[in-house]
């Protein structure tokens, strides 16, 4: 969600955004909402149903489109991570020859 602030869109050199599977999103989510909060599976369900489902299309996937990278993630993606770590790289080496 931090791309939907055009204020902070302007700070950033690079935009990454990972496309995950929406049933990862969901297991992810339940695993880290009954371990982290301390709700049962049965109220992490009903926060998901009620507040994250319908709030996705609206706040989440709209913030792809100011994305510079958008990377394909369900498991390992070692060309994506490659990608981004030759990208942030070639930043890095642009920045200490221009200054």
């Amino acid at each position: 969600l931090i791309f939907w602030s055009e204020d902070l869109r302007d700070l950033m050199d690079i935009k990454v955004f990972l496309d995950v599977d929406a049933h990862e999103r969901v297991l992810r989510r339940m695993l880290r909402d009954v371990a982290q909060r301390g709700g049962d599976l049965e109220w992490a369900i009903n926060w998901y149903r009620r507040d994250v489902l319908p709030n996705f299309p609206v706040y989440t996937e709209p913030c792809k489109q100011y994305a510079d990278l958008i990377i394909p993630f369900q498991n390992d993606n070692p060309v994506a991570l490659q990608t981004l770590v030759a990208g942030i790289q070639r930043r890095i080496q642009e920045s200490r020859t221009s200054s």
